[in-house]
């Protein structure tokens, strides 16, 4: 099952600002015209982010003309991915990227880089637990044990461990005491079953590390 905007990460995209959204950056900064020029990236806390870099017109071939924006003025403006979504985004091609003298990726991407969650983020096994907008985010189920019963909680993607074991930081704190809490790292295996996608927590990290 894919999901569309895993497709944006790591590219420059167009967003059309049709709900007049950003019209007071837009006067802010001197620009005009109804469409955005961004680059896409997971900010690994935030989700899916645009950091903008020119409002801009678009001529009825798809031509752009960039009219000016945050790094003319020295400061930034992003795009959370619940209103990016909303904003018809679509990717710049290459040839057009060329011509405006963008760069394939930009200087500022490398304080996002998040090196054990960004090859998990093309992991199709993965993709149903997704939170929506944050791929780095997963639900899985801790088991019932001792007394208490199953439950349903998120944990963020820190690392591949080996197979279909994953290091995930728990991201809120389960309701009954299972002997590890919010923002510990712990143990999760993904595996596909007949009824889909099986996610379990094995408990802390520190317990299994030294078994995987």
């Amino acid at each position: 099952m894919g999901i569309p905007y895993l497709d944006w990460i790591d590219r420059w995209m167009l967003a059309s600002d049709h709900l007049d959204r950003l019209d007071s950056d837009k006067r802010r900064v001197g620009a005009t015209g109804m469409h955005v020029l961004g680059f896409v990236y997971v900010d690994h806390t935030c989700g899916i982010s645009m950091q903008i870099e020119s409002f801009c017109s678009l001529d009825p071939d798809g031509t752009v003309h960039l009219t000016g924006g945050p790094p003319q003025h020295n400061s930034v403006l992003l795009l959370r991915y619940d209103m990016l979504g909303d904003m018809e985004p679509v990717p710049l091609g290459n040839d057009e990227r060329r011509r405006l003298g963008l760069p394939e990726y930009p200087k500022w991407l490398s304080s996002y880089r998040h090196e054990g969650a960004e090859p998990l983020r093309r992991m199709a096994l993965l993709n149903p637990l997704r939170a929506e907008g944050y791929p780095d985010d997963i639900k899985f189920v801790i088991p019932e044990d001792s007394g208490r019963s199953g439950e349903v909680i998120w944990g963020r993607l820190e690392n591949s461990i080996g197979g279909d074991y994953f290091e995930c930081k728990l991201l809120n704190e389960p309701s009954q005491d299972f002997g590890f809490h919010l923002g510990e790292r712990v143990l999760v295996r993904v595996k596909e079953v007949p009824e889909g996608v099986s996610a379990v927590c094995l408990g802390p990290l520190s317990k299994f590390i030294e078994e995987v």
